[in-house]
């Protein structure tokens, strides 16, 4: 039973809550950063995605964000509670992945000469992934089947052209070029016979 002598004491957990800052811009193949502001139990806020196949999560807590394909980005965020504080109800934020960019990288690149009537092959990869193709800029100095280049002039310059025309998800890359001079084939020396008649006494 109570007397006069006992002391009660309420105790209850508070609520806390989660703000979401301002979305960041994010591309395929590109990163942002999302943040938010937690309650006062001190735990830090972490962020998972709910739509994987078109954004990941990484880095501190989650917070980096890199694009996968273009579409509609979910992230969640949580924070534990502890002994005065319930856990945060869950919010989410959507964010809206763009079309990335890529860039060309020459692997093999064409000689800076070739003879004429000679072949030469290059190569080259998209930051993307994406298949690259190789074009003549100058089909009758050279004519190309894919990446094998013919030198089909005794003189000029071969222009190598490298694309990657993008897709939903990636602009086309910008396209780079590459020069290769015909050295002319060596002069062919040819050989008469001569004849020496005589008369012998």
């Amino acid at each position: 039973p109570f007397t006069s002598s006992t002391t009660l004491y309420a105790q209850w957990t508070a609520n806390q809550t989660i703000t979401f800052g301002a979305a960041p811009i994010v591309v395929v193949g590109g990163t942002g950063t999302v943040s938010a502001t937690g309650g006062a139990s001190g735990n830090p806020v972490t962020f998972t995605s709910t739509t994987t196949g078109v954004c990941t999560v990484g880095g501190t807590n989650g917070s980096t964000v890199t694009g996968v394909t273009v579409g509609t980005c979910t992230i969640a965020a949580d924070q534990a509670g502890n002994a005065n504080y319930n856990a945060a109800p869950q919010v989410k934020q959507n964010i809206t992945v763009g079309i990335g960019n890529q860039t060309i990288t020459v692997t093999t690149p064409a000689p800076a000469t070739a003879v004429y009537n000679s072949q030469f092959t290059v190569a080259a990869t998209a930051s993307s992934g994406l298949p690259v193709t190789y074009s003549s800029g100058s089909s009758g100095i050279c004519t190309n089947s894919g990446a094998v280049f013919t030198m089909a002039a005794s003189t000029g310059s071969c222009v190598v052209q490298y694309d990657q025309a993008g897709d939903t998800n990636y602009y086309a890359a910008p396209q780079i070029t590459s020069n290769t001079d015909v050295v002319p084939p060596a002069p062919t020396l040819s050989k008469t016979a001569s004849s020496v008649s005589g008369v012998v006494d």
